[in-house]
């Protein structure tokens, strides 16, 4: 395993310690906003979670990650914001169709930190898609 995957793999056990310390063993619903995105992402490659909130996550699209992707078996929720600078709308509509469960919420007005750009609309898509997550688990018990 290359030097880069052996590190990455380290660093997304660290993180998964760090989540059983304040949620035990349940898996968790992970937000990342950016990089953070990317970081998100790259954990759920290796350890379960019940979703993930995605704001205008950077390097999504790495082949690496992507080879992933098919194994998702969760819901993801992508926040992009239309006037981002930093993220192509491109790039979070190709993203959206590699997920298997993805939705991608478009903030018009808003930049790269749409959560900052259209704080009320966050809050609620937060809301909604935390509602949806308890709907699909308890539809499944």
């Amino acid at each position: 395993m290359p030097a880069e995957n052996t590190q990455s793999r380290e660093k997304c056990c660290l993180c998964s310690e760090a989540l059983k310390d304040v949620f035990g063993e349940q898996a968790s619903v992970l937000v990342g906003a950016s990089i953070g995105g990317r970081i998100a992402l790259k954990y759920a490659c290796h350890f379960p979670v019940k979703g993930l909130l995605l704001i205008g996550p950077g390097g999504a699209l790495e082949e690496e990650l992507v080879k992933s992707y098919s194994r998702f078996n969760f819901p993801v929720r992508i926040v992009w914001g239309a006037e981002d600078n930093i993220i192509s709308g491109e790039d979070m509509r190709l993203l959206s169709e590699k997920l298997p469960n993805a939705t991608l919420v478009t903030y018009e007005d808003a930049g790269h930190s749409a959560y900052v750009s259209k704080p009320n609309r966050f809050i609620r898509t937060c809301w909604n898609s935390m509602q949806h997550l308890n709907e699909m688990f308890s539809n499944a018990r």
